[in-house]
């Protein structure tokens, strides 16, 4: 299942799917500074979104999904 496109989800996602790969995952801090990075060359927006009482980060992606699986595919087989 695809989580909700929020920060702290695709983290969750991201640290189940290294596990599954058996590598281990970034540290929250270091996964965040590499969607800094990821945004500051355009390739992603992370947007402020109020949900409920509080404010999280959205993740908005830049580019085509045929990209993310065709790297997905050289990464992962």
């Amino acid at each position: 299942s695809t989580p909700e496109p929020y920060v702290k989800a695709i983290y969750g996602q991201y640290r189940k799917l290294s596990h599954e790969m058996h590598e281990e995952p970034f540290s929250y801090v270091y996964f965040y500074a590499n969607l800094s990075y990821l945004q500051s060359i355009g390739l992603i927006l992370l947007l402020s979104t109020k949900v409920g009482r509080t404010y999280t980060n959205r993740i908005q992606p830049l580019f085509e999904p045929e990209s993310l699986e065709a790297v997905w595919q050289a990464r992962f087989g």
